[in-house]
Formats: C-alpha cells, structure tokens, sequence
C-alpha cells in the first residue's frame, strides 16, 4: 500500500532530477547510435537498432538518454549513422526540451566525413571525425556509451569514481557468469580494480579476483580524461592495420599505456544491477516480456528517475465488451495508450500504443508495437509483430512453427517475427525507377481482386504507389497483377509467387498497354508473398 509519504510525493506535478554539478558541467556525453543491429532482423530493417520501440511507449535510445538526464549530465551529442530518419525524428520530437543557450542540450551529430571523404570505419573512428565539434564544448571528461541497451544507471557516481581514481580511463562492467561472458569484452582486473587485460570475446574468459566462476563484462561504457582521449584517436588514426574500435583497439591500447580501472555496476545491495543487451530477437522479446512481472527488475514506475520519451497525443486504453463469450482484458501485461482491446484477451504482453484488437482474439506472451491492427479471432502466442502490420482475421502465429517457417522468421527460440516494413517499399522503388530513367515515366499500375489485405495494404495500393512486394492473405482465388509501359522505355516483370516458382513473366519488347497475370488459387487461409523484378530502360530492379 502507497504510504503518505509516497503519496505526497507523487501528487507533486514535477520530478527532480540529480542537479547539475561542476562535475557533470565539465562532462560531454556522445552516444553511439549509428549501430545497424543486424542481429534484429527486420526490426531494423528501416531504423537503426537505438530508435527500435521498447516497454509499450519507449525507444530503446530514450534509455541511456534519461540516464544522461537523471544523472545531471546536460551536454550531449548522439551521433547516427545507419538508417538514421526514424532515430533523428525521435530525437527532435522527445528531446527538444533543453535550453542550450544555457549549455544544455541534446546535439544530433549524423556521419560528415568531417576529415575525409569515409563514413564511419569504427566506433573510436566516429569519435575521432568529430574532435573538432568536441574541443568546441572544451570538455575535461568525456563519457562514451552505446544507445542501445536497457537499464538505469546514475553516471555521476561512475564519473566521480573516475576523478578519486585519477584514472585516464574508467570502463563501465556488469557481472555476468563466465559462461555468457564469451559474449562480451571481458576486463582481467586486480583487487584495486586496476584493468590488467581487456579480452575481446575470450574462449575462456578470467574470473574476478575472490569471485570464480564470475568475469567482468564490458557494458561499452566509457569514461575519458580528455586530454588522453585525443592523444589515444589520433595515435588509432594513424595505425592503418587498426580496425578503429573502441573494444578491440583503444581500450586494449589504453590498458597497457595508461592508468584503466573498471567501474562494477552494483544495485543498492551490492548485487549486480538490472542490465540488458536487446541485441537479438529473443533477447528483445525476453526483456520486453520480463516488464510483466509482478515486480520487474527494471521499475518503469520509478517517479525519481523517470525514463524520458516523446509522449503522443493519445486517449486512454479501452477494454470493451463484459459478456461471458466477449470480454476485453489484459492480465499482467502493459497496455499503452490509444489501444483498444475489443472482447479480445492479453496475457502477459506488452501491447504498444493506438493498437487495435478485435474480439475473439487471444494474444499470450507477445511483444505488439505500435499501430498494429488484429483482426477477430486471432492467436498469437510468443511473437513479435511489428509497427503497422495488419493481421487479418483467423490468423494463427506461434501455434505451429513449422508453418509459421515457411512464412515468418522464427528464432531458435521459437519467437516469431511478424513484420510489415515490406509495404514501404513500393514509393521507395518508384522513385528509384524515376530517378535513373531518362525519359517521363507514366504510373506503373497494380491491381488485386478480392483480396483481404494483411499487413498494412488495404489495396494492391492507389495510382502513383506500384509495390514491388505486397504481402496479403488471401480471400479469393484469382489474382491480377498489370502494368503499363514507361514512355520512352520497355518493362520487363516478372512475378514470382512464394517458394521461387516464376508464375508469369514478360518480354522486354511488349508493346504498349496493360498486360495482365493471373496466378493460381490458393486455399483461404494461406500466406502468399508475391516478388516483382522490374527492369526500366536497362536499369534492374529486384526486391
């Protein structure tokens, strides 16, 4: 039961963050956000891993961002790269707030080739291309961390560890039994916590001094002295067999020429913290799911250190229907806002906002990221389904994995992966076909009949927006693909039903006008995912 202790404090309309030291002043902070995360799969297959939903309303970045904040360090810059769009609009969105006039801010810094004509070549590369824009702020510290991880730490008792230590380098480090440890960059220390070795990804990692069985993993964490920071990029720069990392070059360098400790991150009992790299699609899933225990180990309900996000504008979640065959509920699960559970019922889920569940449906250990629309009657068991898709009704996931492999990705842990990134790439390739055609193209026109779309097309899409790839489920026999020639240009497509038989194809010298395919029918409850190749004036397209 809330004390009223605990009460007052929440009725307070505000919260208060650590204050800003002189400590924390002297500090910039870069966040490493340019990461594909290809271990993701098609979670980021549009978006860099940092900008990927987590918790119902958050994005995975948000979290080493609050981190920043709740801790007093107030001078940041995050520097993208990969697919940067869907992180840089989060960033302008939810982390605005900030007055830098008055040396507070949150600074987008995108890849430049600043000193030459490279993107990127390494994590410490990154940082190096963009020392100018850090002498600017004239920092005497400088914390390096990954925006891609989740967990809530206060970084000014690491940066304070760092200056009582007069340490040149200070690497942040969870506990890990040494078994998982081969995971990571392991830190040899001795009783001091002096670093003796760093080993990357070690065969056979090196327990901790008085703790076997137990090693000390890098969380990618670092603090510099800034003066040794630039000398340690510059003499990395200059080292052409150097893969220009931060974990396979600078930190092990940094260890054998200058004072290095390690930092363990320790909750209020000593114990090793609440720490988690989302890396795969299992461990995504496992850590979204482990927020519906009865007392999860990360509290998003913490009022003193609250996890910052951009807030859309949506009502509050809806639980429709109370008769005994339709009742809408959700039962240790995270419901976000905008949803609307319509006779349909959650277990142990985490449904992200302005999502849609129709009746009859039953979701059970299952990750719903946002603007996902679930027709009646619905199972879905231990999946992920991604922003945007639309599952049509009577459809069945992590039931039967063996079907849902000939249809989805499905891990080793038999988590499926449900995406609908696909229908983006219609307009995309479009635009592609007018860009590198010289002559006027006139609108590439596909046509479906009688089809029940799934995953975000309500069409075979308007005039003006011909898809190369459309994923449906199909309603009714007969399918109908057409198109029409380019000014100027022969076309050549071909349509290729799912499991690579070519169903039709056409000559690249047709004649002008629409020519139509009809493939053959399919049972009502089947998946199809139809591929077309087109060729414009000699340029190939394939997706």
């Amino acid at each position: 039961m809330t004390s009223s202790k605990e009460q007052h404090h929440l009725y307070k309309y505000y919260v208060e963050p650590q204050a800003v030291s002189d400590l924390t002043r002297r500090t910039l902070v870069l966040v490493l956000a340019g990461g594909e995360g290809s271990r993701l799969k098609n979670l980021t297959k549009w978006r860099a891993k940092p900008a990927v939903p987590f918790g119902g309303k958050y994005r995975i970045i948000d979290f080493a961002l609050s981190n920043c904040i709740n801790s007093g360090l107030r001078r940041i810059g995050v520097l993208t790269q990969y697919k940067s769009h869907s992180l840089i609009r989060h960033l302008q969105r939810a982390w605005g707030f900030m007055r830098p006039e008055i040396g507070e801010f949150v600074e987008i810094i995108p890849a430049q080739q600043r000193l030459r004509p490279e993107w990127y070549q390494g994590t410490a590369d990154a940082i190096y291309q963009n020392l100018d824009i850090i002498y600017r702020h004239e920092p005497d510290y400088v914390l390096v961390l990954g925006g891609d991880h989740i967990y809530t730490m206060n970084y000014a008792k690491m940066l304070a560890a760092h200056v009582q230590a007069d340490a040149e380098l200070t690497v942040g480090c969870i506990e890990v039994p040494v078994a998982e440890a081969r995971e990571f960059g392991v830190m040899s220390v001795d009783e001091d916590f002096r670093i003796t070795k760093f080993s990357e990804k070690p065969a056979n990692p090196e327990s901790m001094p008085g703790k076997p069985g137990i090693a000390l993993a890098s969380m990618g964490i670092y603090i510099f002295s800034m003066e040794f920071l630039t000398k340690a990029l510059i003499q990395d720069a200059e080292d052409d067999i150097s893969q220009h990392d931060f974990g396979k070059n600078i930190i092990p360098a940094a260890v054998e020429n200058a004072k290095s400790i390690a930092y363990p991150f320790l909750n209020s009992l000593g114990e090793p913290a609440y720490w988690r790299d989302v890396g795969s699609l299992y461990s995504y899933w496992k850590a979204n799911i482990e927020l519906c225990d009865i007392e999860p180990e990360l509290n998003l309900y913490e009022r003193d250190w609250p996890i910052w996000t951009y807030q859309a504008q949506s009502p509050p979640a809806k639980f429709a229907f109370d008769d005994d065959t339709r009742r809408g509920q959700a039962i240790d699960s995270l419901v976000a806002g905008g949803c609307i559970i319509s006779g349909a019922k959650v277990k142990r889920s985490v449904i992200f906002f302005n999502t849609q569940i129709e009746t009859g449906t039953y979701i059970r250990e299952s990750v719903i990221l946002p603007k996902v629309r679930v027709g009646r009657n619905c199972k879905l068991l231990r999946c992920i389904v991604d922003k945007g898709t639309v599952i049509p009704d009577n459809f069945q996931v992590g039931v039967d994995l063996e079907e849902d492999r000939k249809r989805f990705l499905v891990t080793d842990e038999g988590i499926v992966l449900v995406d609908s990134g696909l229908a983006r790439l219609g307009p995309m390739i479009a635009g592609l076909i007018r860009m590198r055609s010289s002559a006027p193209i006139h609108t590439a026109i596909f046509t479906q009949g009688h089809v029940d779309h799934a995953f975000g097309l309500k069409s075979f899409l308007a005039e003006g927006q011909p898809s190369p790839r459309i994923i449906g489920h199909r309603a009714m026999p007969a399918r109908f693909a057409r198109y029409e020639k380019t000014a100027g240009h022969n076309v050549a497509i071909n349509a290729r039903q799912f499991g690579g038989t070519v169903r039709a194809s056409t000559d690249s010298a047709v004649a002008d006008g629409y020519h139509t395919f009809e493939t053959p029918a399919l049972p009502p409850t089947e998946l199809y995912e139809t591929r077309l190749d087109l060729t414009v004036g000699g340029a190939r397209f394939e997706v």
